[in-house]
């Protein structure tokens, strides 16, 4: 007997594997996701003890965040990231094992400010707050870093406010005050108030002060023997006399009289008439040599007395004429022009020696000028005129001589005044000023005489300003000062400051202080939670928060999740930002599909899927290959095994592989799947 010996050999082989995080090795009969040193005892297909080991090293898999921020206008370029807007964005990478990475960017674009202050100082001053020192007028820029360090830009539009000098020339009465203006004196002079204008800037006001006297004189003549009575005065020789008056204004007054005292004439006629005529020159008419009186006018209206003694027989007359200035006397024989007395050596037509003497006057031509004054709107009505216009008006008389006499005005027409005041007033005060007492807005009128005597009317524009109450409601951070309005105050409160309003009346100011806290953010206890059950709610309300942000994009303190996964969330009020995140994970949902089973077997004689999570699973199919890619067994039902038949007959003790597909409730759509391979014994 021949024997021919065969030695099958015994296998002993390590595989050394490498997979990712969250995978599972299910090839050469292992299923395992966890790292270590695995071993099957197999069979060979000659039924030799074959040892297959797994060396399985298990890559990690990374989801890291970066939390960044740049400036307005920037752009972050860094770990391949090119952003320049807030939010959350991802990149999904590998690493150099191969495995999933991803890096998350948290976002935050910081502003870049651009802010103007308007001021105003008064001129000779210098602005010198918020880093500027400036003393003119105009636009002004700074460069700066905000806290954050980002570009912010401080302009200054400056406005130079000027001081006044005002100049007021005014007269008072001897003895009395000057009260107006804020002022009150009571002698001559140059006075100083130093005011603030409305604007808060130096107003100078000077007051030229100058007495108001009247000092006037009266030309007057009477005749000799009467008395001048009129103005006060009670005077009969010719001199200069003064009276001490009051005004209108309640001013001395000085009058002055220059008094003339005209004379009363008393002249004699010598005239001679031959025996049997008559004297009948210069108003007589006498035939008889002998003394005659006549009462007769000077050219001033005073008595004047002519004494005739007529003479006879001889002849020797006297005539006394009269002619106006510029005119010749060419009556009885003589032809003169001038004053003076003439003389001719005549015979009478009845034979008497006749002289005759020529006594001549000349009368002057008067042109007098009256300087004039009236109200506007009255009427001149003197002296023969009737005008009511200014201007220069003349007329042509007679005198009491019959000589022509012209008579010019000059008449001046004193204005009406009306002038009007603006003032203000607060609520409450009284204006008492320039004659007026009122307490309320409104217009006042007020009929006064000029220095003329002719009307003047004072119309006051009063206006009352307000007073003011208002009320600042306002929110600070812990360690902040609130120092606007002239407040400088750091908690919670109710403040009040007392003020002037620009009219210069009061104002009252109250500051109602909130002081917060920086916000703080805690979502949970622990990093991460394990949630068997969706949706589940994410509150991260905080206090003082007033804006939140979700890497979901949604912007309320409180979300719900529906899968698992990573949540950020970023919360701001005026104090700063805060963040947090959470990491949702689900229970981990272990299979276990057995490599070997025998068919002849009372137990372990089918093959199907082992969990405990049935109710969390949906398979999607289920199938099993023999070794030429023939479909064997198929269902998606997971509790359903395979027994180890095709078309209804056992198969012989082989190698199969298997291929799974399967969902589960906490990952939405995605489908997974499983291989590896079972070994068949009959």
């Amino acid at each position: 007997m021949n024997l021919s010996l065969t030695v099958n050999p015994v296998y002993n082989d390590t595989i050394v594997a490498e997979i990712c995080k969250g995978d599972s090795y299910t090839l050469n009969g292992f299923n395992q996701s966890i790292a270590g040193f695995y071993s099957q005892h197999l069979y060979t297909s000659k039924g030799c003890d074959s040892i297959v080991n797994l060396s399985l090293t298990v890559n990690p898999v990374y989801n890291d965040t970066i939390v960044a921020e740049i400036c307005k206008g920037d752009s972050y370029i860094l770990n391949g990231f090119n952003q320049s807007v807030s939010g959350l964005f991802s990149q999904h990478l590998y690493t150099s094992k191969g495995c999933d990475s991803i890096v998350n960017l948290s976002l935050t674009v910081n502003p870049v400010y651009n802010d103007t202050i308007f001021a105003s100082i008064c001129k000779g001053t210098s602005y010198n707050l918020n880093g500027f020192n400036e003393s003119n007028a105009g636009f002004y820029t700074q460069n700066l870093n905000s806290y954050l360090g980002c570009d912010s830009i401080v302009s200054l539009n400056l406005t130079v406010n000027p001081s006044h000098v005002t100049e007021i020339f005014d007269t008072i009465c001897n003895n009395s005050s000057y009260n107006l203006n804020g002022f009150n004196v009571n002698a001559t002079g140059i006075y100083t108030l130093y005011l603030k204008t409305y604007l808060g800037c130096d107003s100078t006001v000077n007051l030229n002060l100058f007495s108001r006297l009247y000092n006037d004189t009266i030309n007057a003549s009477i005749c000799k023997g009467e008395i001048y009575n009129q103005n006060g005065f009670n005077e009969k020789n010719t001199g200069i006399y003064i009276q001490k008056l009051k005004s209108i204004n309640g001013c001395d007054s000085t009058i002055t009289l220059n008094l003339t005292v005209n004379p009363t004439y008393n002249d004699t006629i010598t005239a001679v008439t031959c025996n049997g005529q008559s004297y009948n020159q210069n108003g007589f008419n006498e035939n008889i040599a002998g003394t005659y009186t006549r009462q007769l006018k000077t050219i001033n209206g005073c008595d004047s007395i002519i004494t005739l003694k007529l003479h006879s027989p001889s002849y020797s007359d006297t005539i006394y004429a009269s002619i106006c200035q510029g005119e010749m006397y060419t009556l009885n024989g003589f032809d003169v022009m001038n004053n003076g007395i003439y003389y001719r050596a005549l015979q009478s037509i009845n034979g008497c020696d006749s002289t005759i003497f020529l006594n001549l006057h000349v009368n002057p031509i008067y042109n007098d000028t009256i300087e004039a004054s009236i109200c506007k709107g009255e009427t001149y009505n003197q002296n023969g005129f009737i005008i009511s216009e200014e201007g220069i008006y003349s007329r042509t008389l007679q005198n009491i001589y019959g000589c022509d006499s012209i008579l010019t005005i000059n008449l001046t027409i004193n204005p009406n005044y009306k002038d009007t005041i603006f003032a203000s007033i607060c609520k409450g005060e009284v204006y008492h000023e320039n004659g007026f007492y009122a307490d309320s807005s409104g217009i006042y009128k007020l009929d006064l005489n000029c220095m003329y005597g002719c009307d003047s009317l004072v119309i006051l524009n009063l206006k009352a300003k307000p007073i003011y109450s208002d009320t600042i409601d306002a929110v600070i951070c812990n360690g902040q000062i609130y120092n606007e309005y002239g407040f400088n105050e750091n908690q919670t409160g109710l403040y009040i400051q007392h003020n002037n309003s620009f009219f210069g009346c009061d104002s009252i100011t109250y500051l109602n202080l909130s002081v917060i806290e920086y916000p703080k953010l805690d979502l949970f206890l622990n990093d991460e939670q394990v949630v068997d059950e969706f949706p589940i709610t994410l509150d991260a309300s905080c206090e003082n928060c007033s804006e939140y942000y979700w890497s979901t994009g949604e912007t309320t303190s409180i979300i719900n999740v529906y899968n698992q996964g990573k949540y950020y969330v970023k919360a701001s009020n005026i104090c700063g930002i805060t963040y947090d995140s959470l990491l949702i994970l689900t229970p981990e949902i272990a299979l276990y599909l057995p490599n070997t089973f025998i068919t002849s077997q009372m137990t372990n004689n089918s093959f199907g899927i082992y969990t405990d999570y049935k109710d969390k699973i949906e398979i999607i199919s289920f199938k099993i290959y023999n070794r030429w890619g023939t479909i064997v067994f198929e269902t998606n039902d997971i509790d359903k095994f395979w027994d180890g038949t095709y078309e209804g007959k056992y198969l012989n003790s082989d190698l199969f592989v298997w291929l799974l597909h399967y969902k589960t409730k906490y990952t939405g759509n995605k489908i997974f799947e499983k291989k590896g391979d079972v070994r068949l014994i009959r």
